[in-house]
């Protein structure tokens, strides 16, 4: 179990959806439904940062800003904050190479921006 733990904190994309059907009874109770199923953007916390990475030690450190990361941190997140690619529902089509924004082709044909204009 602490191997498989592990796994799923260090990887680089989010796990897999455990159905691709809303309906399925553990995709109900589940407390992201709405992030998977529905389009919904996740909370924006450090946990949902693109920015943000997991240490060996049980920490999180931001490379936007290159400091280590309370817990009150993590859930306050910051006005820097850009979504982990693999939470939106999009193509991502352009990115700025100062970490400002990240441009998205939406399922709609729209182009979404997350971060600064």
């Amino acid at each position: 179990m602490i191997e498989r733990a592990g796994r799923i904190i260090f990887a680089a994309r989010p796990p897999a959806r455990i159905s691709d059907d809303p309906d399925w009874f553990q995709c109900r109770l589940c407390p992201h439904h709405d992030s998977c199923h529905d389009n919904r953007l996740p909370a924006r916390t450090c946990r949902s940062c693109l920015h943000v990475t997991p240490t060996e030690d049980g920490g999180w450190n931001c490379a936007r800003f290159d400091r280590r990361l309370s817990a009150g941190d993590q859930r306050a997140g910051c006005p820097s904050h850009l979504f982990i690619p693999d939470l939106i529902q999009g193509e991502q089509l352009d990115a700025d190479p100062d970490g400002a924004w990240v441009a998205y082709l939406q399922p709609d044909g729209s182009v979404w921006r997350d971060g600064a204009a």
